[in-house]
């Protein structure tokens, strides 16, 4: 990035000896001048050779230069952000298979098009999953919206630089940035309505009367059910006559 421009800014110390200030970047392992202003200056804009500088200002008395016992002043780029701010809400059906898209990517944004990292934290974190490259959560496993009807998770995003703009540290740099910005995240389990129970498998019946006080026995599996619980069961019965019209079969009871 030929000629980026970065804007220094250092607060004017009280000491009427200051001639001017001086501008440097490190290049070469070396600090090289690049330019000056005078002393009442606080602000400044200088024209850099790429975005992977140190910069510094030093103050300069009557010829003779002292460099400031602060850490020096570095060319500051802009971390990505996330388009969402600083909340967002998801939401997936109870029962979702695991390795599901949840909703759309919670995605950044980044001025140079970096390369964006995402990874996810937060108490919620371990019954989901995200894609690294683009930012969207997945189900880990199927959830249950009874259970559990709501998760809170942390989405975190990285493009790999320091604070100022490089991929690696240099010598007036105090380390890479872990990560450059948060959101959190809402994933809400839906309630599936109209969730039936699998039918039940053919019953057992057993003669459990007399001809003149016929009864049966009837039992049955429960059946496979990941739905709301199994409450109460309805039974029908018909009286079958030996003798009934073809057009009048017996009813269910």
């Amino acid at each position: 990035m030929s000629g980026a421009e970065a804007t220094l800014t250092w607060y004017h110390p009280n000491d009427a000896n200051i001639i001017k200030y001086q501008y440097q970047r490190y290049s070469s392992d070396t600090w090289e001048n690049i330019a000056s202003s005078g002393q009442s200056t606080v602000t400044a804009t200088v024209t850099t050779d790429g975005r992977n500088e140190a910069l510094r200002i030093r103050s300069v008395y009557a010829g003779n230069v002292n460099s400031p016992p602060s850490e020096p002043a570095q060319a500051s780029y802009p971390a990505p952000e996330f388009s969402e701010g600083d909340a967002a809400t998801r939401s997936v059906d109870e029962n979702t298979a695991a390795d599901q898209a949840i909703g759309i990517p919670v995605t950044a944004t980044d001025t140079e098009n970096d390369t964006l990292t995402y990874s996810l934290s937060g108490t919620g974190a371990a019954s989901f999953s995200i894609d690294t490259a683009t930012g969207q959560l997945k189900t880990s496993s199927a959830l249950n919206h009874e259970t559990k009807s709501s998760y809170t998770v942390t989405v975190s995003v990285h493009n790999g630089k320091t604070a100022y703009g490089s991929y690696t540290q240099s010598i007036s740099e105090t380390g890479r940035n872990a990560i450059d910005d948060t959101i959190t995240v809402t994933i809400n389990v839906d309630d599936v309505d109209g969730e039936a129970p699998d039918q039940p498998a053919a019953p057992t019946y057993t003669w459990a009367g007399t001809q003149a006080d016929p009864s049966w026995t009837v039992s049955w599996a429960t059946p496979s059910n990941t739905g709301p619980a199994i409450t109460d069961y309805d039974y029908r019965y018909k009286v079958k006559h030996y003798f009934y019209s073809v057009g009048d079969p017996p009813d269910w009871t």
